[in-house]
């Protein structure tokens, strides 16, 4: 686990930890995500929506149940303000003076700002939230902002959204009843109506029954009197059904073609939940009185333990009883992780939240600045190589101007689509859109003015993917799509035609050529166990995975020589790969440090006699890296603002070889 992720995952009360698809194991809560829909440009908007069968639910934009980010709002009480956000997480503030914040510790990434009159709530990642329709005790969303100029707002009738005005001046009209989106359209700064976005259908509780929206995304439900979602299904062959018990949790899950099958349980006194199915074996998760989970059991006996504070992980053991130890500032993001108590890694911000600093655990620095507007301005690297950003009035990326002083500059339409890149060469490339905003020509001029490169793309009715392809000789590629959006079939310029055929869960299970067929099959988690051919006389090839989703054994059926090859895969408790053992008996093993680099690759015979040995070796300046066997040697180096950096080790009987990748030199002794 890396900084990185920690910092992208959503804090929550209702638990991080996913099994058996769509169950959040720290509550057994059933969850349901989903994006409708997405509009690129200035600033991009995502149509984002969220289920959970706890007991918590409001009725909102969806119904009652679903959520989108939409139906955030602030309560007011006095001298404290309550958040809610998409995902029915909450906060109890208390409201600031003017031009100050305030904090909630369980909720870190967000803070309540009061600007005169108006409450925002700002998150870390630059959006403000402001909340300024109120209807009654209840201040409603009425702009999103990215602080570089650009707005989504958010006009009501009443306590009813009707439009969002974008930020290039398109609109969205907000068709409700009952104060239930039933259809949102895309329209024209002058109100003309552009493409139907998304449509959706309820029962008369208010549960969504039913969501029309792009090539694979759209879905139907089945509920329970009470909201527990019985069955999420797309127009396809996926589908998911769900057992509860009283409380709304999960008991038993069932997917298309046996997919994803599991039971759970629970003991409430002990804060267990214990997790069965037939990919994974049995499992136990322990649970805090914070609702994280403090402990798994794996069915095999391995465990991990996990440490909390304010919904932060601070500590993690493997079962190898390693641990690893993480920092935090007032935002929640990683400030510090250390492995072993050794190895340290650093993150420092600035006030807003933006990384500033990384230190690795080898002393090195890479910094970021920013201007007034939260745009990354420049980056430097430990080999004081510097890489320089610049930015339109609104944000857009318009220069990058590398360490060797090329430049490359970016122009975009008024709806921030990129059009032209001007290229270091002197060279420029050309996008052109249509109405709905799909690429339909590319083309390439050289620094002397020749053009190359040109291509276009055709497209049925609104559909958003491509069903031709035409390159400048006139060449032409046609495609097929099914009603989720796969790819089932490519026609190239010569007639030859390839079809491909899905499962449930978007598997590929057949791929057909002109030279022949490719059968495709899957385990119960969905993970690739069977290739073979559809041939008189066909090879194929068989998968098998151990219950941590780890490849343990494949097998190669060659039927023309009738021989069967097997190869057997195994793992140290942390799921580092250890040892490959091939059908003739030989092995390869790997051996790693206490932070995880590969250290030793060591072949053996059939005897068990070792053979050769390949030695990794990081030296202080961890993008140095040497790696040693018996017959050649390799060296990576990197030059500090392309001054060469030579430190090869010689060998009379090695020829050197010398590669350059970028800014960095790749020195081969053979």
């Amino acid at each position: 686990m890396n900084a990185f992720d920690l910092n992208a995952r959503t804090v929550s009360s209702e638990g991080c930890s996913t099994q058996a698809e769509h169950i959040d194991m720290a509550t057994g809560y059933v969850l349901e995500r989903r994006t409708d829909f997405t509009l690129s440009g200035r600033f991009p908007l995502l149509h984002k929506r969220f289920y959970h069968s706890g007991r918590m639910m409001s009725p909102g934009l969806l119904g009652t149940r679903w959520r989108c980010w939409w139906d955030m709002s602030l309560q007011c009480d006095g001298a404290s303000v309550t958040f809610t956000d998409e995902q029915y997480n909450q906060g109890v503030y208390t409201l600031p003076i003017a031009g100050s914040e305030s904090r909630f510790p369980p909720l870190p990434q967000w803070r309540l700002l009061r600007r005169g009159d108006d409450l925002l709530m700002r998150h870390v990642d630059g959006l403000s939230y402001r909340f300024g329709h109120a209807f009654g005790d209840k201040l409603l969303l009425s702009r999103i902002s990215d602080g570089k100029g650009n707005e989504l707002t958010f006009t009501y009738h009443g306590a009813v959204l009707s439009h969002i005005i974008l930020a290039d001046g398109r609109q969205i009209r907000v068709d409700t009843h009952l104060g239930r989106i039933k259809q949102l359209t895309l329209l024209t700064p002058q109100a003309l109506p552009i493409q139907t976005l998304v449509r959706y259908e309820y029962n008369p509780l208010g549960y969504m029954t039913s969501c029309r929206a792009g090539p694979g995304e759209s879905f139907d439900y089945r509920y329970s009197r009470n909201g527990f979602l019985l069955r999420s299904s797309d127009l396809s062959l996926t589908w998911l059904e769900f057992d509860y018990d009283v409380k709304g949790r999960a008991l038993a899950i069932r997917g298309a073609e046996e997919r994803f099958n599991a039971q759970l349980r629970y003991d409430d006194e002990q804060g267990v939940v214990y997790y069965k199915s037939l990919f994974h074996g049995f499992r136990q998760y322990h649970i805090d009185d914070q609702n994280n989970i403090s402990r798994i059991v794996f069915s095999n006996g391995d465990e991990t333990a996990n440490e909390w504070r304010d919904n932060c992980l601070i500590a993690q053991i493997n079962a190898r009883r390693e641990s690893c130890h993480f920092s935090y500032n007032d935002f929640g993001q990683v400030t510090a992780m250390s492995i072993l108590d050794d190895k340290i890694w650093e993150y420092s911000y600035d006030d807003s939240g933006r990384l500033t600093q990384y230190i690795n655990s080898k002393g090195e620095v890479w910094s970021y600045r920013y201007d007034n507007k939260g745009n990354l301005v420049s980056v430097s690297d430990p080999f004081l190589m510097q890489w320089f950003y610049q930015y339109t009035s609104l944000g857009q990326l318009a220069w990058v101007i590398s360490p060797d002083t090329s430049q490359t500059g970016y122009r975009y339409n008024r709806l921030g689509q990129l059009v032209t890149i001007l290229l270091a060469d002197g060279g420029t490339v050309v996008f052109y859109y249509d109405g709905l905003g799909r690429l339909v020509k590319r083309c390439q001029t050289l620094a002397d003015g020749s053009k190359e490169g040109r291509q276009f793309w055709q497209y049925k009715s609104g559909m958003p993917h491509p069903c031709a392809w035409v390159d400048e000789d006139g060449l032409q590629a046609n495609f097929t799509y099914d009603v989720t959006g796969h790819l089932i079939g490519v026609t190239n310029s010569q007639g030859l035609k390839h079809d491909y055929e899905y499962g449930a869960f978007d598997t590929l299970i057949t791929h057909s050529t002109p030279q022949g067929r490719n059968f495709y099959q899957y385990n119960h988690n969905c993970q690739l166990i069977s290739v073979s051919e559809d041939k008189q006389i066909a090879d194929s090839s068989l998968y098998f995975h151990s219950h941590q989703g780890q490849a343990v054994q494949a097998m190669t059926t060659q039927q023309v020589v009738s021989q069967q090859s097997i190869t057997v895969f195994a793992y140290d408790a942390v799921g580092r790969l250890e040892s490959k053992t091939l059908a003739d008996g030989t092995s390869v093993h790997f051996y790693y440090d206490a932070i995880g680099c590969l250290v030793q690759q060591q072949s053996r015979t059939k005897e068990g006699r070792v053979a050769t040995n390949i030695t990794h070796e990081c030296d202080e300046v961890v993008h140095q890296l040497r790696v040693l066997s018996p017959d050649a040697a390799l060296t990576f180096e990197y030059e500090k603002l392309m001054v060469p950096q030579t430190r090869l080790s010689r060998h009379p009987k090695l020829k050197e070889s010398i590669y350059e990748l970028g800014l960095n030199k790749i020195a081969v002794e053979v």
